[in-house]
């Protein structure tokens, strides 16, 4: 049946690989390590100059602890992406750049000491708490790549997605580092 044979084409193949990526794109580009967890195949592999995960399982939970903690660790943390194209079906290449503030993020450390001291202080001081949790979370990603921060590195991450629309490899490699990296005209395409 043609209608049958248009359902199960739109859930494999080129246009499930499509969908991934793209989704990945719009995904990655605002934020780092931001993968869902119903994305990836069983037998994902992750690697890095530093870190490798092997399965779905340890996977989702490095991605899971390392995306909120970026922010959170590193004082004024910003990431913005310079280029995010596909190549080919089924591969997405993100330039990224990353830059902050020594290695200490004090705000986020109190935060932590309340959440794991005070569970009452979210109720008892909203606003307070709200503020302090905006500020080193920063959901809305308002901080921008400046060039004058102590830290940046620049990096890409290559995503590779089968044809069920599973992520089956991420790899992100660091590319340059520096001290108070100029900033670099950038486009997303």
């Amino acid at each position: 049946n043609e209608r049958e044979w248009d359902a199960q084409s739109s859930a494999t193949g080129l246009s499930a690989q499509l969908r991934t990526t793209n989704a990945l794109r719009e995904r990655l580009s605002r934020e780092m390590f931001h993968v869902e967890p119903q994305e990836v195949s069983p037998d994902v592999v992750y690697r890095s100059q530093v870190y490798e995960a092997r399965g779905s399982d340890d996977y989702a939970k490095l991605m899971a602890l390392w995306r909120p903690q970026v922010k959170r660790q590193l004082l004024d943390f910003t990431y913005e992406t310079e280029r995010a194209f596909c190549p080919e079906a089924g591969v997405l290449l993100v330039r990224w750049r990353a830059e902050w503030d020594g290695a200490f993020n004090a705000d986020a450390q109190m935060l932590k000491f309340i959440e794991d001291n005070f569970p009452d202080y979210e109720e008892t001081n909203p606003e307070d708490y709200a503020r302090l949790k905006r500020d080193v979370d920063d959901p809305n990603n308002t901080r921008t790549f400046t060039g004058n921060r102590e830290y940046a590195v620049r990096g890409i991450t290559t995503i590779k997605v089968n044809a069920a629309g599973l992520v089956t490899s991420h790899e992100d490699v660091l590319v340059a580092k520096g001290e108070y990296m100029q900033e670099a005209p950038s486009s997303s395409a």
